[in-house]
Protein backbone atom coordinates (compact mmCIF):
# COMPACT_ATOMS: atom_id res chain seq x y z
CA UNK A 1 0.00 0.00 0.00
CA UNK A 2 1.30 3.35 -1.05
CA UNK A 3 0.17 7.03 0.44
CA UNK A 4 1.33 10.29 -0.20
CA UNK A 5 1.42 13.09 2.22
CA UNK A 6 0.32 16.49 0.79
CA UNK A 7 0.64 18.38 4.29
CA UNK A 8 4.01 19.75 3.65
CA UNK A 9 3.58 23.28 1.09
CA UNK A 10 7.17 22.05 -0.29
CA UNK A 11 7.61 19.06 -1.88
CA UNK A 12 10.88 16.91 -1.54
CA UNK A 13 13.01 16.82 -4.08
CA UNK A 14 15.32 14.32 -5.41
CA UNK A 15 18.68 14.96 -7.11
CA UNK A 16 18.32 12.66 -10.77
CA UNK A 17 21.17 11.39 -12.72
CA UNK A 18 18.61 11.84 -15.64
CA UNK A 19 19.07 14.26 -17.75
CA UNK A 20 15.53 14.34 -19.75
CA UNK A 21 13.14 17.24 -20.00
CA UNK A 22 11.82 19.81 -22.60
CA UNK A 23 9.72 22.54 -23.46
CA UNK A 24 6.21 22.27 -24.48
CA UNK A 25 4.72 24.41 -27.26
CA UNK A 26 3.22 26.29 -24.06
CA UNK A 27 6.12 26.53 -22.59
CA UNK A 28 5.67 24.05 -20.26
CA UNK A 29 8.86 23.13 -18.59
CA UNK A 30 8.81 19.32 -18.65
CA UNK A 31 11.44 17.20 -16.95
CA UNK A 32 11.77 13.84 -14.85
CA UNK A 33 14.11 12.74 -11.91
CA UNK A 34 14.76 8.86 -11.11
CA UNK A 35 11.41 9.18 -9.28
CA UNK A 36 9.12 11.54 -10.39
CA UNK A 37 8.25 13.71 -13.62
CA UNK A 38 8.03 17.20 -13.01
CA UNK A 39 6.12 19.84 -15.02
CA UNK A 40 7.56 23.66 -14.05
CA UNK A 41 9.92 22.21 -11.50
CA UNK A 42 6.90 20.66 -9.36
CA UNK A 43 6.43 16.75 -8.88
CA UNK A 44 3.86 14.97 -10.84
CA UNK A 45 2.79 11.50 -10.16
CA UNK A 46 1.43 9.80 -13.27
CA UNK A 47 -1.13 6.73 -12.59
CA UNK A 48 -1.47 4.23 -15.32
CA UNK A 49 -2.13 0.80 -15.51
CA UNK A 50 -2.74 -2.05 -18.95
CA UNK A 51 -4.66 -4.68 -19.95
CA UNK A 52 -2.88 -7.51 -22.04
CA UNK A 53 -5.65 -9.12 -24.02
CA UNK A 54 -3.61 -11.69 -25.04
CA UNK A 55 -3.46 -13.03 -21.58
CA UNK A 56 -7.34 -13.14 -20.94
CA UNK A 57 -9.29 -16.04 -22.45
CA UNK A 58 -10.28 -14.78 -26.00
CA UNK A 59 -14.42 -16.00 -25.12
CA UNK A 60 -14.86 -12.96 -22.42
CA UNK A 61 -12.58 -10.72 -24.93
CA UNK A 62 -16.21 -8.80 -25.57
CA UNK A 63 -17.58 -8.36 -21.89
Amino acid sequence: MYSIDIRSNKPKTYPSTLKLGSQDISRNQIGFTNYYMMINSKPYFVISGEFHFSRYPHQEWEQ
